[in-house]
Formats: C-alpha cells, sequence, structure tokens
C-alpha cells in the first residue's frame, strides 16, 4: 500500500502571497490610504488659505481692525466648537448605523445648544467690555455670534460624509468655504469696509 503524501508546508513566498492578497481584497486600506492624502491636503492648503487670508487683512484693512476682529472670532470660534458638544463625534464612531432620526436629533441638539451659547455670549458683552477695556469689536462680535448655530450645524452633514469616508468631499467642501470667503473678504477689503471686510467674508 503507498504511503499517503505529506501535505506541503506553505513556503514564505506563499504566506506573502497570501497576505498581499488579502491587503488588496480589503477595501478600506485603499480608501483609508487616499483618505489620509486628502486629509493632508485639506490641512495644508486650509493653512495656506489662512495665511493668505492673515496678510491681506493685516495689509488692506489695517493691524488694528484685524487685531478687533481676531478678537471676536477667537471667542465665537471656540463657542461654536463648544455647541457641537461632541455629537458629531459620536456619530462618526458609533458602532451602528445612525438613522435619518438619529441625524435630525443631532441637528435639533446642537441648534438648542448653539442658540444658548450665543444668547450667553451676547449678554457676555459687557464684562467683555470691562476685561477689554474696549467695544470697538462689540458690533463685529454680535453679528459673529449669529454664525455659532451656523457653524454648529454644519457638523452633521459632515459626520455623515467623514463616516462613510468621503474624505474627498470634506476636503472640497472645507477648501472651498475657506477659499470663498477669502474671494470676498479681499473683494470687500478692496471697497474699504474696514473690519467688516474679514467679518462679512
Amino acid at each position: 500500500m503507498p504511503a499517503e503524501p505529506c501535505p506541503a508546508l506553505p513556503t514564505d513566498s506563499d504566506e506573502v502571497c497570501s497576505i498581499a492578497c488579502d491587503a488588496n481584497d480589503d477595501p478600506f486600506s485603499g480608501d483609508t490610504a487616499r483618505g489620509g492624502v486628502y486629509l493632508a491636503a485639506r490641512y495644508g492648503l486650509g493653512v495656506m488659505v489662512s495665511m493668505a487670508n492673515m496678510l491681506v487683512m493685516t495689509r488692506w484693512v489695517g493691524p488694528h481692525a484685524y487685531g478687533l476682529f481676531v478678537t471676536a472670532i477667537g471667542i465665537v470660534a471656540f463657542l461654536a466648537a463648544v455647541a457641537r458638544a461632541g455629537v458629531d463625534t459620536y456619530l462618526v464612531r458609533s458602532e451602528s448605523p445612525p438613522d435619518p432620526r438619529m441625524y435630525g436629533t443631532a441637528a435639533i441638539l446642537i441648534l438648542a445648544i448653539s442658540m444658548g451659547l450665543a444668547l450667553m455670549a451676547a449678554a457676555a458683552t459687557p464684562l467683555l467690555i470691562c476685561w477689554y477695556g474696549n467695544r470697538e469689536f462689540v458690533a463685529p462680535y454680535w453679528v459673529l455670534l449669529l454664525m455659532i448655530p451656523v457653524t454648529g450645524l454644519t457638523g452633521v452633514p459632515m459626520a455623515k460624509l467623514e463616516r462613510a469616508l468621503d474624505f474627498r468631499s470634506v476636503a472640497a467642501i472645507e477648501l472651498a468655504g475657506q477659499s470663498i470667503g477669502l474671494v470676498a473678504a479681499v473683494l470687500l477689503a478692496w471697497l474699504h469696509l474696514g473690519i467688516w471686510a474679514p467679518v462679512i467674508g
């Protein structure tokens, strides 16, 4: 009776090929790599647009007016980030895919928090005037406070795109917004609108 042949043991080359095939079959590897590229491009180009905005605004509206804008936008940007209360992060990291009802609840929650923060920030204006010893920033500050709910609500659709690993759309939307803002601010500064150029832009 002939002896049964021993099973062939996998060689190192076979293991390497198997791992390579598994990596090629994994759709997330390519999506993750492309997502990293888009995120890096978004960050790099965003920094360049912000730098160009700062250089143009300080030149055309003056350091004093731009400093007033930075004072107001710094407070508003902080409140806009707080307004999301981590809801957008939860939507991205939730184990179960959020349904339309969950996205709607998240938007309502962020809107309520945003409006509350905007009202409290407006009520704190006298304290800010005492702290800074200046009231020139008040009008731009109040206008920028209106953007807190808008900025907060953008977190919901952006979270939906990030959950779908659609970083290309995320980068395109954010860069388009920054670029449009830069063009608008430059145009308004050229029209000698002073501090309102960066506020509106």
